[in-house]
């Protein structure tokens, strides 16, 4: 056994150890049982706000998929705040697009601006793996709830009616079995002005279309002033008009690709 003069030493060292030398040497099982601890005493009271309603899985698919085909992280970063800026996510998804934005920045700004908007804030720990560094990790949780005071409430009181679940929104897209009747149909109309006008019915019908079905609409059509008409007449329903050069190489002529090559840089 040490004197009293020892143990009071170690007493001391032991008290005047701070926060950080903690945070520095302790194993990451033990501070990710920290996260998911304050994680889920801040779930509580909290809940997704700000947003039109769950992103659709199938649509939210469709989204990270056209962000694969970007070759600029910075393009990824802006089109994931702009597309999945209005809707609630869970956490499975914010760390989904976070795989795809390459720098930790990315994805600290993308993590903290869909917070309030995640549905199981409980399990927003698990952002944390997508990200290469662990200081990236520790300065998102400063960022959300990290800096917060947290008060133990002695009498539990009464919880709210949860409110309706929003209805979700639908995905807007034509199906193959879709085009291969619309496709089917306009062959069937025989003579020009009627196939233009059975064409013009069904993109106004269905309303949602790629860029690609535009184009195999169009290889249906015998004559390109025909095909030029639909053409403008489908932009409006097109759902990925960035993608909309591809129309014009349905044409054979250089005039009529000229012609919409212009209308397109109007419309955009």
């Amino acid at each position: 056994m040490g004197t009293k003069k020892e143990n009071s030493e170690k007493r001391e060292k032991v008290i005047s150890n701070p926060t950080r030398d903690f945070v520095q040497t302790a194993n990451p099982s033990i501070m990710r049982y920290i996260f998911l601890l304050s994680f889920f005493i801040f779930s509580i009271n909290t809940k997704a706000q700000n947003c039109v309603g769950p992103m659709n899985p199938r649509a939210f698919q469709v989204e990270l998929q056209q962000m694969r085909t970007m070759p600029q992280e910075s393009a990824r970063f802006r089109n994931a705040m702009q597309r999945f800026g209005q809707f609630c996510l869970s956490s499975g998804q914010v760390y989904q697009v976070c795989q795809l934005l390459g720098q930790d920045p990315y994805r600290i700004d993308f993590a903290f601006a869909s917070f309030p908007r995640v549905l199981d804030p409980e399990n927003f720990y698990d952002v944390y793996d997508s990200f290469q560094h662990f200081s990236s990790a520790f300065r998102l949780h400063d960022l959300t709830v990290g800096n917060m005071n947290v008060q133990l409430v002695p009498i539990p009181q009464p919880v709210p009616a949860p409110e309706p679940a929003p209805i979700p929104v639908p995905i807007c897209e034509v199906s193959p079995q879709d085009m291969a009747e619309i496709t089917q149909l306009v062959k069937a109309a025989t003579f020009k002005d009627s196939m233009e006008k059975q064409a013009k019915m069904m993109i106004k019908s269905k309303q949602c279309f790629r860029a690609d079905q535009i184009v195999e609409i169009l290889s249906v059509l015998t004559y390109d002033d025909s095909k030029l008409a639909v053409a403008k007449y489908a932009f409006d329903y097109c759902i990925d008009t960035q993608n909309y050069y591809r129309v014009v190489n349905a044409f054979t002529f250089k005039s009529y690709q000229d012609d919409l090559t212009r209308f397109i840089s109007e419309r955009n």
